[in-house]
């Protein structure tokens, strides 16, 4: 009878997360075994724990959901911040054709939240007005998107192309995830014969629509022959690699090509 009991309470995942505070190292380490053995059915306890305002237990609850149990949710993570990005950057600047790629990214991801319709955008348009922007839209997805509820595995294999394609509508060169989406998947070719990297470089950068900054230490010596194909990113890293240099994306979206430093 006790031996049930004592299976029936290890099976309890808000009783098992109880135990990821314990000072006893033995404890949390048959906690977290177990919460890893339940899976999918410990993942909303996970959850609500990952925002506990105990930093251990909320740490650990973190690191169990988005390592074992639930990985998926490190890449649903990236996408939200790249979405709260362009949510801070559509309501600051009204642009329509952004507020609805950005809305339709968020409906992808919880058709329920209120910013996955256009009703949902007037509040946070207000905040921009009052100068209380930072409030609602502090700069973490955290914060914005707290009661987003997320996609499980399946359902995120289904809408995982699916935000990346309504952002890349929305692309802004002054954000990071965008620029360096770019820079891996949009396609090009150059085929030059003693070309002027500078020449190069303004082609890629338009086709790319890409800002291209060369360090001031760069010095462009000889002319450049060259055949490739591939990534933005790929095409410009050969094309840099000739110089010594190679690209590195600032926080305002600028790519910078520089000297690399000696390993």
């Amino acid at each position: 009878m006790w031996a049930s009991l004592l299976l029936l309470a290890q099976a309890d995942p808000a009783a098992l997360v109880e135990r990821l505070g314990s000072d006893d190292i033995e404890v949390r380490q048959r906690a977290q075994a177990e919460l890893a053995r339940l899976g999918g059915a410990a993942e909303p306890t996970l959850d609500a724990a990952s925002r506990r305002p105990d930093p251990e237990v909320a740490s650990r609850a973190r690191g169990l959901l988005m390592d074992v149990v639930a990985p998926h949710r490190r890449e649903v993570a990236r996408e939200l911040a790249h979405v709260a990005a362009h949510v801070r950057w559509a309501a600051a600047t009204r642009v329509p054709s952004g507020i609805v790629a950005v809305s339709r990214a968020i409906r992808e991801l919880d058709p329920a939240h209120p910013l996955a319709n256009m009703s949902g955008w007037s509040e946070l348009v207000e905040r921009v007005d009052s100068g209380d922007l930072s409030r609602r839209v502090d700069g973490s997805p955290e914060s914005l998107f707290k009661d987003l509820r997320h996609p499980s595995r399946e359902r995120w294999t289904e809408v995982r192309e699916k935000v990346p394609a309504w952002l890349e509508k929305a692309y802004e060169r002054t954000c990071v995830s965008c620029v360096r989406r770019r820079l891996e998947t949009f396609q090009v070719g150059v085929d030059v014969e003693n070309a002027r990297v500078e020449d190069l470089l303004g082609q890629l950068e338009g086709l790319g629509d890409v800002r291209i900054v060369v360090a001031e230490e760069a010095v462009f010596d000889h002319a450049l022959t060259i055949a490739a194909k591939g990534s933005l990113r790929e095409v410009l890293d050969r094309v840099l690699a000739s110089y010594g240099l190679g690209l590195r994306v600032r926080d305002d979206g600028l790519v910078l090509a520089e000297r690399q430093a000696a390993e």
